[in-house]
């Protein structure tokens, strides 16, 4: 383990020039805030959706997001995958959804009317029949409606299926050397783990990437303790405009102008009854806001 973590120092200590900036960029890639986001509320819509469409237990956990060339993501994945490749017109490329054999054939083991732990999966390819087809496509559906959905809860998003691939070789939505990121979600079918993939060309992300880039106040105030401090200083020094007001009555014109000093005006208020604050124009009654 020494030896290896050796290896990568030196690796890392080596890297120069125009080797060095291409490191640094594939890091800076992965600062994809809001990306974090549209998948938390993903998550949190689709775990409850596949309980209810497979009536099973069904436990998420997900991984931060990777960076990856295209081609060693691909080589790394296994046949008998499905994937499916994803248009919107919010992005300026194709996204994908990769669905592994575990959890493909978990899904049609079930909804078959399955009720054992599927056999060992080969890892040749094998054509799907129609109607595990129409399996696949009706989950991916799900996939896909939820993602939009979380997605639009940042900036209006819509993606639809363009087409569902099964051999790995034929899929291009990127060049071979270009980078993307996956969020990777481990997901527990009774007692089987397996997982799906959401792939993106880092190109893909170009038009979006400044919305996607932006972050929460609050996750500046806890990153940063120097920050918060003097956030919380300039809060406190803050001046705002506070009025209590009596209340007030109905009077005519002429009355008001022939008001004089020591004239009582009575007002549509008892002496025991609460006064209003206004706080910057915003009215507190009994401690309450309006």
């Amino acid at each position: 383990m020494k030896k290896q973590q050796d290896n990568s120092l030196k690796d890392n200590a080596s890297k120069t020039g125009i080797s060095a900036l291409i490191d640094q960029s594939s890091r800076a890639l992965l600062k994809f805030s809001m990306l974090d986001v549209i998948y938390d509320k993903f998550i949190e819509v689709i775990a409850l959706l596949l309980r209810e469409a497979l009536n099973v237990e069904v436990l998420l956990k997900t991984e931060s997001i990777k960076s990856f060339k295209f081609s060693g993501y691909i080589q790394n994945e296994k046949s008998c995958s499905v994937f499916c490749i994803g248009k919107a017109n919010e992005l300026s490329g194709r996204f994908m959804i990769n669905l592994s054999p575990d959890i493909v054939f978990s899904f049609l083991s079930i909804l078959l009317g399955g009720n054992k732990k599927p056999k060992a999966i080969k890892s040749d390819i094998r054509a799907f029949t129609a109607i595990e087809m129409e399996i696949i496509k009706y989950m991916l559906n799900i996939i896909f409606k939820n993602f939009n959905n979380a997605f639009s809860s940042i900036i209006p998003f819509h993606s639809e299926i363009e087409r569902i691939e099964i051999d790995k070789n034929t899929i291009k939505i990127a060049k071979h050397e270009e980078m993307l990121g996956r969020i990777r979600t481990n997901l527990k079918i009774n007692l089987a783990w397996s997982y799906f993939d959401i792939v993106f060309p880092y190109n893909s992300l170009e038009l979006v990437k400044k919305v996607l880039s932006q972050s929460f106040l609050e996750d500046k105030i806890f990153q940063d303790p120097i920050w918060f401090d003097h956030f919380e200083k300039e809060l406190k020094n803050t001046k705002v405009k506070l009025e209590l007001i009596l209340d007030g009555v109905a009077s005519k014109i002429s009355e008001l102008l022939n008001l004089k000093v020591s004239n009582t005006v009575v007002l549509d208020k008892f002496a025991e009854e609460p006064l209003y604050v206004s706080i910057n124009q915003s009215e507190s009654h009994n401690g309450q806001i309006r």
